[in-house]
């Protein structure tokens, strides 16, 4: 290790030689092998998705309202499936699934 870091100089953060994002050795070092710029960027595209996910959230939120109101009012019977409650537990599987992960946004 010591004969790669006096061949190559010195390293640009702890576990980097260059920018992880962009490739430049210049702009300083932030976080996650990342520079400022590249790690602003990437903050910022964060909060955008967070952004469309929580309205598409509130939308859904507002559909299975809508269809509450529209079953009450038609007066369904109680024998009959609840349309509303499948909504509801997709959104709930669909929110978990891109919280932890495992889905990308729609």
């Amino acid at each position: 290790m010591t004969s790669q870091l006096t061949r190559r100089g010195t390293k640009w953060s702890k576990q980097s030689w260059k920018c992880r994002g962009c490739g430049t050795k210049t702009r300083p070092h932030v976080a996650k092998g990342f520079c400022s710029d590249c790690y602003e960027a990437r903050r910022d595209e964060r909060y955008r998705r967070l952004k469309r996910l929580r309205e598409r959230e509130r939308y859904w939120r507002a559909r299975v309202e809508l269809l509450e109101k529209r079953w009450r009012s038609d007066q369904m019977t109680r024998t009959t499936e609840h349309p509303c409650r499948k909504a509801e537990a997709a959104l709930d599987r669909a929110l978990k699934a891109v919280a932890e992960g495992r889905a990308e946004f729609l």
